[in-house]
């Protein structure tokens, strides 16, 4: 059975984020709407982790996932968590030295307290979009 209800993403989302101790996130409909534009517009382009600031400007984080086939809006949350291994908490940059595991941060970043998500199939590809409170998330890189 699919995974795609609002209390599926903000239960896969939240279980991270106990893992690391923070709170909860409670599930906006405003975020859920700025992402169901986003899916919509994009779906056919498959903007593969484009940030289109004309939705959302800075104030909001937003993970993005375009996949071939049928998969769920939690088995891209699932993706996303992957990302853990290469985030450091103290130093709050990811461990390889790029900005790729931003996605994981956006789920566990303390200051975020809520969630929005979209998950939209076309003839080829299931696009799933979360977005977040994350003003204040500045990753470093460790160059």
């Amino acid at each position: 059975m699919a995974q795609n209800l609002p209390k599926d993403y903000v239960k896969a989302h939240n279980d991270a984020r106990a893992e690391v101790g923070v709170k909860p996130l409670k599930w906006d409909l405003q975020l859920t709407l700025h992402a169901r534009k986003f899916v919509k517009k994009h779906i056919s382009d498959c903007k593969k982790g484009f940030h289109d600031a004309t939705f959302v400007g800075n104030k909001y984080g937003q993970n993005s996932a375009y996949h071939p086939g049928s998969v769920s809006g939690v088995e891209a949350v699932a993706e996303w968590l992957k990302h853990k291994t290469n985030y450091d908490y103290k130093s709050n940059s990811c461990i390889d030295g790029t900005l790729n595991c931003i996605v994981y941060g956006h789920i566990i970043w303390p200051a975020t307290t809520y969630l929005g998500q979209a998950h939209e199939a076309s003839k080829a590809t299931f696009s799933t979009i979360a977005m977040t409170e994350t003003e204040g998330l500045r990753l470093r890189n460790r160059d």
